[in-house]
């Protein structure tokens, strides 16, 4: 039986660059956006509306085509084209976890893959380190901000707090 480890983590922690590390480590195959050129492939939907609903975002026109539209037709399109990516995507992880030992980042594999028993890694990290290796990898042309944190409540009466944020 092939060796499953899967790594799930927060954005910019790090876990894409653990999980590249630890495949060449181990000698052994490393998956992560080559999934989506599958699905992409499998279900000749663009790449780039894969990435949209497998990373949870809805179409732009969502809400205007969908939500508030009387057109059912519409409504069930949109849902059996997002039931055909996620198909594809559990297909997907299913072959690549057949193939061979691999590591598989993201894409729920833990969930997909449970009755492999992968081995489950989650890397996390706290905001401002994740904020921190953002920028630092960003290309120069890339504008990268980092949200405000949000205030907290004063220890006593009159006194302030502040919110940082990093551009």
């Amino acid at each position: 039986m092939n060796r499953i480890i899967t790594i799930g983590r927060e954005f910019g922690s790090g876990g894409r660059e653990l999980g590249r590390r630890l495949a060449e480590e181990l000698g052994i195959e490393y998956y992560d956006r080559e999934i989506m050129e599958q699905i992409a492939q499998k279900t000749s939907f663009s790449r780039d509306y894969v990435q949209q609903v497998v990373e949870g975002r809805s179409h732009r026109l969502y809400p205007i085509t969908i939500n508030h539209t009387f057109n059912t037709f519409a409504a069930e399109q949109h849902a059996q084209m997002i039931q055909t990516v996620f198909e594809a995507q559990i297909q997907t992880l299913h072959e690549m976890a057949e193939l061979s030992s691999c590591v598989i980042v993201g894409r729920c594999a833990d969930y997909f893959l449970r009755e492999y028993q992968p081995f489950r890694i989650f890397v996390y990290a706290d905001l401002e380190s994740r904020v921190q290796r953002c920028l630092e990898r960003s290309d120069d042309d890339e504008v990268l901000a980092a949200p405000a944190t949000t205030p907290t409540a004063p220890a006593k009466p009159g006194a302030t707090s502040s919110s940082t944020t990093c551009a």
